[in-house]
């Protein structure tokens, strides 16, 4: 723990205002306790550089090369801004020394970007942990066998498993032929249920 974050519990208990302590998400410079807290005891400034210190070990930890399962971000192009997870890897249609990443978000927003146009991120708080519950979840999904009717648990659509993505994702994908699309389309697994006992 850092040492600014035990200085403020150390304060707070003297002074008769323990820090209020959640539980601790992944990723979580603070774990746990309130950021406002810790600035009324110990100041901004403080609160500051205990994020700049634990992002500069998180990536100094996670490593700047993009490969399988990193978190990034977008620097350019469509997805200029977007953080996500690689999910795939193959050669730059660009450059044939290079390589292209499939990002893919919590969200599941997704596309391909050329490594020069990623950089390997800090996860945010907690998204560690929906990324990890999203792959619980997903790889469920995975067990269906192709052809199963499944269900969109956000928008309702029905449709067929086609394809059940790879072993090594971090937030699995699927192939779902809707019954309202002409063409399969890959959504992330977690996003969609079998439609038990309901046609299509």
């Amino acid at each position: 723990m850092n040492n600014l974050i035990e200085k403020a519990i150390s304060i707070g208990n003297a002074i008769g205002m323990p820090l209020t302590q959640n539980e601790a998400k992944s990723h979580d410079p603070f774990f746990g306790y309130l950021p406002g807290e810790i600035t009324d005891l110990i100041g901004e400034q403080a609160v500051k550089e205990i994020r700049g210190d634990f992002e500069k070990e998180a990536i100094k930890d996670l490593g700047k090369e993009i490969n399988l399962n990193k978190p990034v971000v977008a620097k350019r192009g469509k997805l200029k801004g977007v953080k996500g997870w690689v999910s795939k890897s193959m050669p730059s249609q660009y450059d044939e020394n290079k390589q292209a990443h499939l990002v893919v978000s919590i969200d599941g927003t997704s596309g391909w970007v050329n490594e020069n146009s990623l950089k390997v991120r800090v996860p945010d708080i907690g998204e560690k942990d929906e990324v990890d519950q999203a792959k619980i979840l997903g790889e469920e999904v995975r067990k269906l066998a192709r052809g199963t009717c499944v269900k969109h648990i956000k928008d309702g659509r029905v449709g067929y498993l086609l394809g059940k993505g790879s072993d090594d994702q971090s937030i699995p994908q699927v192939a779902i032929q809707w019954t309202d699309m002409p063409q399969e389309e890959y959504v992330l697994a977690h996003h969609v249920k079998e439609n038990k006992g309901e046609g299509a």
